[in-house]
């Protein structure tokens, strides 16, 4: 009995010491869109959505935070002229569950901690005249959750969303042609 409470003890240990450090990654919906002069003046539909997850390891007072925010971008420009972009919206759904492990077992079991929904856009259109990395732009919705520091331990997060924008560009080329892109 000793020695399970022993190694339990030891195990949280590992997994608090492994647990202290920031990890980062993007969740991307993107579409590319190639753009030509004889497309001028027309509104060209911008659709992106993407679900997906992924791990985190968790710790005592850890802290969770996501950022949604609508992205547009010109990756690839060998044109003269400009092509406005715009994202008018970007839903989303994000669901953080937890890992908790008893430290008296040993034992886990996972819990949904919370789950985010809501929309958010593009504040002005962008008009791009050269090559741009794709970026967030303007309007983000921030959230924060931070881990118990005390009871079962918190060992890993599971972080699930779902994202889908929606826009459109409008050439305005003489020549050339370049491609846009846009999502969340």
């Amino acid at each position: 009995m000793k020695q399970t409470r022993l190694l339990a003890v030891l195990l949280l240990l590992l997994l608090f010491l492994a647990a202290q450090h920031v990890v980062a990654w993007p969740f991307i919906a993107e579409k590319y869109q190639p753009v030509y002069p004889f497309q001028n003046g027309d509104y060209i539909s911008i659709n992106a959505s993407k679900s997906d997850g992924g791990e985190l390891d968790g710790g005592y007072g850890a802290v969770i935070e996501a950022e949604v925010a609508p992205a547009v971008g010109a990756p690839y420009w060998k044109a003269s002229g400009s092509v406005d972009v715009d994202i008018e919206g970007v839903d989303y759904t994000i669901t953080v569950k937890v890992l908790y492990i008893n430290p008296s077992t040993g034992l886990g079991s996972w819990s949904v901690l919370d789950t985010v929904s809501g929309n958010t856009y593009q504040q002005a259109i962008k008009r791009f005249t050269s090559y741009e990395t794709t970026k967030d732009v303007e309007y983000r919705k921030y959230y924060s959750w931070t881990l118990p520091s005390n009871g079962d331990y918190p060992a890993k997060v599971r972080v699930d969303f779902s994202i889908s924008a929606s826009g459109w560009a409008q050439p305005a080329l003489t020549n050339g042609s370049a491609r846009v892109a846009g999502g969340g």
